[in-house]
């Protein structure tokens, strides 16, 4: 798209010149703003690799030539299990943690307890605040979470060919690796990526998706509901695609209390309702403010810190927000990613670092000491306080 513009005459061009190029600059992010917006991907294309990925491949060595029973099987246990999240935060007990074996387990019941939902006042959000975990389970957080996980899945499914394709290229050139581990691990990930298509392809075809979707001529009231509920959230409909309701779907599911979605839902917008659920996250969740929203692992996360210290702090909160909020956690996982101290100071150990922040603590702030102490007896058990 090009813009034509008139030209103006000005007796002293300088100041306002840089003005107008200013503004037009502005008016420019603007506008590629708004277009970045519209194709803001709410959940993942592909599944996220977990760690049961040894013993699907151990199932499946082949799966370009056949599929047996054993390997089906492998690939349900699999990617049923795989959770939506984008960084690492399954060491966290999230209840009812949002995965594809969730998602795909009964969508026309979902469908249906969306729509009675859409039925519901209050279940609409239209006050002040926009966030009301207290209707979680009266307004099926979950079912919203569900229906926009599958279709947006079944909709960006990959192409079982093209995999298939790559697979056997890949395989056909393991003579020609220079680094055979480093082949052998390519492999393996083509062989998960191209079963995920493969199964991703077969629970859309038994679901048939077109009939899950909120259409115009055949769901008037609630598509218009779903429309109504986007603008008011500032998300995005964008009426070419196959699924335009996915985005305020998952909006909505975050809204009402869907425990994983609110992990993975941050508001586009910077209306009202965006504030509602700022305010909302920071009083219950103080926690994941603290957290990566992208990093792949928790390792990744607390590798930014360069001081020790700093790094030891971080955890600290983590560990503070998610007791506030009644979660339960993985204390081993946590301490792990803090004790790889070599990234930040390879003078540093664990028993320095706490030692030191005990030391840099009041007395009063028992809360700090009893988890320091936490971390303490941990890390002995685990071989890593020394």
């Amino acid at each position: 798209m090009s813009l034509t513009l008139p030209r103006l005459e000005f007796v002293n061009r300088g100041p306002i010149r840089v003005l107008f190029f200013l503004l037009l600059s502005f008016l420019s992010w603007q506008i590629i703003h708004a277009t970045s917006r519209i194709v803001v991907e709410p959940w993942y294309k592909n599944s996220k690799i977990h760690h049961g990925i040894l013993d699907l491949v151990e199932h499946c060595p082949k799966p370009h030539e056949e599929i047996s029973e054993e390997c089906k099987s492998a690939m349900a246990d699999y990617f049923s299990d795989v959770p939506l999240e984008f960084s690492d935060t399954t060491w966290i007990s999230i209840p009812n943690r949002l995965t594809y074996g969730r998602a795909f387990e009964n969508p026309a019941g979902d469908r249906k307890r969306v729509l009675k939902a859409l039925n519901q006042e209050e279940c609409l959000l239209k006050g002040d605040p926009t966030v009301r975990w207290d209707l979680k389970d009266s307004c099926h957080a979950d079912a919203f979470a569900n229906l926009s996980v599958l279709l947006w899945a079944c909709d960006e499914r990959p192409d079982i060919q093209d995999r298939g394709e790559a697979l056997v290229d890949l395989i056909d050139k393991a003579h020609l690796a220079e680094d055979p581990q480093r082949h052998e691990e390519r492999v393996q990930y083509g062989i998960v990526r191209f079963l995920e298509a493969r199964w991703f392809g077969d629970k859309c075809a038994e679901h048939k998706p077109s009939a899950l979707r909120f259409a115009a001529h055949r769901d008037p009231t609630a598509y218009e509901t779903l429309r109504a509920a986007a603008s008011r959230f500032g998300e995005p409909w964008v009426s070419s695609s196959n699924v335009p309701e996915t985005f305020v779907l998952k909006a909505i599911a975050a809204r009402l209390g869907d425990e994983s979605t609110a992990l993975r839902y941050f508001p586009l917008g910077s209306k009202a309702s965006g504030r509602s659920w700022d305010d909302h996250i920071r009083k219950v969740w103080p926690w994941k403010s603290d957290l990566p929203s992208r990093a792949s692992t928790l390792e990744d996360f607390f590798e930014g810190p360069k001081d020790a210290e700093a790094r030891m702090l971080n955890g600290l909160s983590v560990a503070i927000g998610l007791q506030e909020s009644g979660f339960e956690f993985d204390w081993n996982t946590l301490v792990r990613s803090l004790c790889k101290l070599e990234e930040t100071d390879e003078h540093a150990t664990c028993r320095s670092v706490i030692t030191q922040l005990k030391r840099s603590l009041d007395w009063n702030q028992k809360r700090e000491l009893k988890i320091l102490e936490k971390f303490e007896s941990v890390s002995i058990e685990l071989g890593l306080y020394e």
